[in-house]
């Protein structure tokens, strides 16, 4: 079972994240864990993008850009790989398989 980050920045494109995450919920039993991280301004951007919306809704853990305590941070994110790379490429970092719909 895979586990699953999706980071939301504040660039344009709220929607893909959102149609991401609507789908990895109804596809929950290809993953164990869904997480997400959330920048500054993606509150704000999703709000104008899309309208309004609470997080906690969806029932999944949401970590702090600074939090070092997240189970996918700190010692996993050895280095960067473009969010469009092969899923195989991801699997040295602990099974944590990054989902990021923005740039």
């Amino acid at each position: 079972m895979k586990r699953v980050v999706v980071a939301i920045t504040g660039a344009s494109g709220s929607i893909y994240a959102q149609r991401l995450i609507t789908k990895l919920l109804k596809i929950n039993d290809q993953w164990s864990n869904l997480a997400l991280v959330l920048s500054d301004n993606a509150h704000q951007v999703w709000t104008e993008e899309i309208g309004p919306v609470n997080f906690n809704d969806w029932g999944i853990p949401i970590f702090d850009k600074r939090d070092f305590n997240a189970p996918f941070a700190s010692g996993f994110w050895e280095n960067t790989i473009p969010w469009s790379s092969s899923p195989v490429q991801w699997e040295h970092w602990h099974g944590w398989l990054p989902a990021c719909p923005t740039t």
